[in-house]
């Protein structure tokens, strides 16, 4: 497999997905806007029978080897999306106070889980511009 302790070294998800990731992001002045909205449809194992979800699941538990689609076995829907505003304090040191809301959705047949944060913060991000050519 494609794995090194215990996490995948391609996809999170590892196989039998699609997936849309979109980026907006606004700048005005020292306020910046940003949303992160992703969806995903995926299948996951189910009963013993591997359908790619799961890295380190035995290559011989599979369901065969033609006539394969996404989405099979447990079908899950994921729908997140995050919206922030920030502010920039100082600009030196890209110190930013920032505000945001956060929803996940994770359901299938079985199961339901639902997820909505409200977050404040304050951050910075240090750099080296340090060109080394």
């Amino acid at each position: 497999n494609y794995a090194h302790f215990n996490q995948s070294m391609t996809h999170p998800r590892g196989a039998n997905f699609y997936e849309w990731v979109n980026f907006v992001r606004y700048r005005k002045g020292n306020w910046r806007f940003s949303n992160q909205f992703i969806w995903s449809i995926y299948g996951t194992d189910f009963d013993i029978v591997s359908y790619g979800g799961d890295l380190y699941e035995d290559y011989r538990n599979r369901e065969g080897t033609y006539g394969h689609k996404i989405g099979q076995g447990l079908k899950n829907a994921l729908v997140f999306n995050d919206l922030s505003a920030s502010y920039i304090i100082n600009s030196h040191i890209n110190l930013q106070a920032k505000v945001g809301y956060m929803i996940r959705h994770n359901y299938n047949r079985l199961s339901q889980q639902n997820a909505n944060y409200i977050y404040v913060g304050l951050s910075t991000q240090l750099w080296s511009r340090n060109y080394d050519y």
